[in-house]
């Protein structure tokens, strides 16, 4: 049911609802329906000016301090889909949160292990856009370099090694 409201908010385009939403049910979502509201969120809300409107947002605030939260709390909670759809929306806001980002370093090798290469590319870029600077994500993600060659497409390789070039990260087996 969830689901479904949190799509009609997001055809709709109405962020305040979504954050309503998220308040109000707070105990009743899960991963997907927050990586969702996020994605909403990243659709929807458009120029630097409602950005800083989102970011000073207490509903807002309160969504990402939860996320967080459950990250550190309950790492196991969030499958890499999840977190990728987290992470990208949060680069397509240019919303470097760096508690996320740290929470998200400390999850590097189960990321690169699970993760397909469209998930480890929307983190990646997400990482890159936002300036976050991970080593150990990084070399995580170089380090299943055959895999993302194998199975990602052109799409997945040009943001993962756009992403390795914008924080000029050495990474000679991906590259190769």
């Amino acid at each position: 049911m969830l689901s479904g409201v949190i799509t009609k908010l997001k055809n709709k385009q109405n962020m305040s609802g979504l954050l309503d939403l998220y308040e109000h049910n707070t105990q009743q979502l899960n991963a997907i329906h927050l990586a969702n509201i996020y994605g909403a969120l990243a659709k929807g809300v458009r120029g630097a000016s409602n950005v800083t409107k989102l970011k000073t947002d207490w509903r807002f605030n309160n969504l990402v301090k939860m996320t967080n939260v459950k990250l550190q709390s309950t790492p196991k909670w969030f499958g890499v889909r999840e977190i990728a759809t987290i992470t990208h929306s949060l680069g397509k806001l240019k919303i470097s949160d760096e508690r996320f980002f740290n929470e998200i370093e400390k999850l590097s090798k189960k990321i690169a292990k699970e993760g397909k290469p469209q998930e480890l590319s929307n983190i990646v870029w997400a990482c890159a856009t936002v300036g976050f600077e991970s080593a150990e994500l990084f070399d995580a993600v170089a380090g299943q370099h055959k895999r993302i060659a194998k199975t990602g497409d052109v799409q997945h390789l040009s943001n993962i090694t756009w992403a390795f070039a914008k924080l000029e990260c050495n990474a000679d087996a991906l590259f190769g």
